[in-house]
């Protein structure tokens, strides 16, 4: 009898976790934790529902307690894993999985929450390796699928994960993320009508989509409702944990080092500034190479997770999750000696209102240091979608925008920015000067 209520509260509960009452499953698993305190079901729903509502640290007591009287329950071992894995503790979330698999050799499930930790660290061989496993034992599960397919487009193995996007979509057909992700590898193949048609099939299933709706705009012309920064946002929240790893292995991307080699060169050396404001900051790459020559140093990013990694590496005094225009408006009250922007602007487009800001915030002297790729195949357009989903910028264009809000060039160089499949992309590093606010009147 007494299981049966045990049962039929614990059932309740799971239904309000997975329904989003997070508040009503806590009241009732609590409840059922005081009344049955050491049945080990009890504490694992517990613990799985304290870990969502940010409480680890009860989380990890009430399954490791729950282990230590049911130890053969694998279970137990795959949900302190998940909390593991929320945490960052990678170590600790594999050794969990592993064990659960010594118990359960065959849960698919837990075979590919180990596939996933593998494929966010960029051990592409072993999350390859577990996701197979997994679907060995449920072939037709379309997460498994769909984790197996980005692996391997990861590694740029860009047929294997056409074969296995279009297997997630025959499974399940409204998985708009492999979708748009089967488009953007058959777009990389160069099949353009192909890629258009995913596309097209992914703004259907979702109309405000911003990244079917911005990468179907760079390959149609398109116009369509929205901002470019929706796009970043949702591109490097799924890049965040590998991103590192894929801007200096495999896109060999060294803009902040060059970005820094160029000032390093044009003003005198040790000067450092009093204020650096890193626009577009994402996991820190830049604060690495202006730490040492700033004294205070302030990131923003429009991207919650990269602003999540940037803020592991202590580098920034200040972290600050907002697009640059809206940041900007929101600090007219300070001024800034240094102003940096890497890879960014090729989401941007339309740079003005960023130009008339950042001129407003400087002090006198200030400097600004960026990176645009460079537009040279269509004279009349001062920036153009490419697509690859990125801006172009023409030199006239930003030449324009330089003496319109009262900058200068202390020095600009073409160089290779990053690259894309075996070619390389070209681009400008520009070092400005704002003239307005360092003349003596």
């Amino acid at each position: 009898m007494q299981q049966s209520v045990v049962d039929n509260h614990l059932t309740k509960a799971i239904e309000l976790l997975y329904s989003g009452d997070l508040v009503g499953a806590n009241s009732i698993a609590h409840q059922m934790n005081i009344d049955f305190p050491d049945n080990p079901k009890i504490m694992n729903v517990l613990g799985t529902i304290l870990s969502q509502q940010g409480d680890h640290s009860n989380a990890i007591q009430l399954l490791s307690r729950a282990i230590a009287l049911s130890p053969g329950s694998p279970g137990l071992y795959n949900n302190l894993g998940n909390i593991y894995k929320s945490l960052g503790d990678t170590d600790g979330a594999i050794e969990s999985y592993k064990t659960a698999l010594n118990i359960n050799p065959g849960s698919s499930l837990t075979l590919n929450n180990l596939g996933t930790i593998y494929k966010d660290i960029n051990d592409h061989d072993n999350a390859k390796r577990y996701f197979q496993r997994s679907l060995q034992y449920d072939p037709v599960k379309p997460q498994t699928l769909y984790n197996l397919a980005t692996t391997h487009f990861s590694c740029g193995e860009l047929n294997d994960a056409v074969s296995l996007y279009r297997k997630t979509i025959d499974i399940e057909p409204n998985m708009v993320a492999a979708v748009i992700n089967l488009g953007s590898a058959l777009q990389m193949l160069g099949n353009i009508p192909e890629a258009i048609t995913a596309f097209r099939r992914a703004k259907k299933l979702d109309p405000t989509n911003a990244q079917a709706c911005h990468l179907l705009s760079s390959l149609t012309g398109e116009t369509y409702e929205g901002s470019p920064e929706n796009y970043a946002k949702i591109l490097f929240d799924g890049y965040a944990s590998s991103f590192d790893h894929s801007l200096a292995k495999v896109l060999e991307c060294k803009i902040p080092q060059l970005l820094k080699e160029m000032l390093d060169e044009s003003i005198k050396s040790g000067c450092k500034f009093d204020t650096t404001l890193d626009l577009g900051c994402g996991t820190g790459l830049s604060g690495a190479e202006f730490r040492s020559v700033t004294g205070e140093l302030i990131g923003i990013d429009i991207s919650e997770k990269m602003i999540a990694q940037a803020r592991l590496k202590h580098l920034y005094d200040d972290l600050h999750v907002s697009n640059i225009t809206d940041y900007l408006r929101s600090v007219t009250e300070r001024k800034f000696d240094l102003f940096v922007s890497a890879d960014v602007f090729v989401y941007v487009g339309d740079l003005s209102e960023i130009f008339q800001l950042i001129a407003s915030l400087c002090n006198p002297g200030a400097y600004f240091l960026f990176s645009v790729e460079t537009l040279i195949d269509d004279d009349n357009s001062d920036y153009l979608l490419r697509e690859t989903g990125r801006y172009a910028h023409s030199m006239e264009y930003i030449k324009s925008l330089v003496v319109q809000h009262n900058f200068r060039v202390i020095d600009s160089k073409q160089v290779n920015l990053r690259k894309n499949f075996d070619a390389w992309i070209k681009g400008e590093l520009f070092l400005l000067q704002n003239i307005y606010n360092s003349m003596q009147v």
